[in-house]
């Protein structure tokens, strides 16, 4: 009892605010709310009220799929959906349970293949797609997408990239106890009792965490959550290469411990400036991994609106903002240009 709840507590500080509270996987239609086991990975889905927005008038709407972070809930990931509902999209949101993003991550392509099949029910093949990928556990989420359609393609038009795509995890003794700690976290928000979730970190211990510090020390490369040994943050990082014709919009911050912003700006963004690549980005200030949307509210709906235009528009245009928070006497928040000189953050096992 005393160590779940020293646990507990580690998790709670090592997790953002928005990783709180329980989430299960469940379809919405006409005939109610079904709960689901947690491994089926049900998409939530959605439908617009109006076809008004990104889509235009003319055929069915968009579908946007968003992917959430380890840990998120339904109730977090719908603040996320009704951005994209709102302007006429059908939605459908999930995250992966705890066992697929740490220990079988090879099933990750097979889980996803089983949401495709739901998803055959709102027309996923026949409508434009958008993908919204909140931290690489999102990142996860669409790679083992890509890896269940390749024999079909989905008509995918816009990636949004929330907090991702991040480097390969550094491997050290105190971020192999912090990767255990998220895991039991994450396992307890999935259901599992504290046997189950203590078993489920022991088990990533001895598979994961344990060998690939032997790896560090022998100086080899890190063996985890790879899919076809590639790792989400680097399928992130290397997509504009097989797929330039899909727009794409980086959020990220100053503040993130697991997204150094130079990381991104010079492993990820200038590699798409090199390559004359189209692409937009929004740097925020001040707020910590995947709540970019909590922060700054008005401006991260106003950027994905913008690239949701942009995205049906097919208009090339690199725009890469900063956005600073300052509260005026009406409330409201406004943006202002800054310079690229950041200062670099250390990373972490925040997925």
């Amino acid at each position: 009892m005393a160590v779940s709840k020293l646990v507990s507590r580690l998790g709670k500080n090592i997790l953002p605010p928005e990783c709180m509270g329980p989430h299960r996987f469940v379809i919405d239609g006409n005939s109610g709310i079904h709960s689901e086991p947690t491994a089926l990975i049900s998409p939530r889905v959605r439908e617009p009220t109006h076809n008004r927005g990104a889509g235009g008038p003319y055929g069915p709407p968009p579908l946007a799929l968003v992917f959430g972070w380890a840990g998120a809930s339904n109730r977090n990931l719908a603040k996320y959906s009704d951005i994209y509902l709102n302007q006429g999209c059908t939605t459908a949101h999930l995250t992966l349970p705890t066992r697929l993003i740490f220990n079988d991550t090879s099933e990750v392509p097979e889980a996803m293949s089983g949401v495709l099949e739901q998803l055959e029910e709102v027309g996923v093949w026949e409508r434009p797609v958008l993908i919204h990928c909140l931290s690489d556990t999102g990142a996860m989420c669409y790679q083992g997408l890509r890896l269940a359609t390749q024999g079909e393609r989905l008509d995918v038009r816009g990636v949004v990239w929330d907090s991702c795509p991040g480097p390969i995890p550094e491997i050290s003794l105190a971020r192999v106890a912090a990767l255990l700690t998220v895991n039991w976290f994450c396992a307890r928000q999935d259901g599992d009792s504290r046997t189950g979730a203590l078993a489920s970190s022991y088990r990533l211990l001895l598979e994961r965490g344990w060998p690939n510090y032997l790896r560090k020390l022998k100086g080899l490369s890190v063996d985890l959550s790879l899919m076809e040994g590639v790792w989400a943050g680097h399928f992130g990082r290397d997509h504009f290469q097989q797929h330039k014709d899909v727009a794409e919009l980086f959020l990220y911050s100053n503040s993130d411990f697991y997204l150094p912003a130079k990381y991104l700006e010079n492993q990820v963004l200038a590699r798409r400036r090199a390559q004359g690549v189209n692409f937009s980005a929004t740097r925020f200030r001040g707020s910590a991994h995947v709540q970019h949307f909590r922060k700054h509210p008005q401006q991260y709906e106003e950027a994905v609106r913008e690239f949701l235009q942009k995205a049906w528009g097919r208009e090339e245009v690199e725009e890469v903002q900063e956005v600073e928070e300052q509260v005026q006497e009406d409330g409201r928040r406004r943006r202002r240009m800054e310079g690229t000189r950041f200062p670099q953050l250390t990373g972490s096992f925040g997925m």
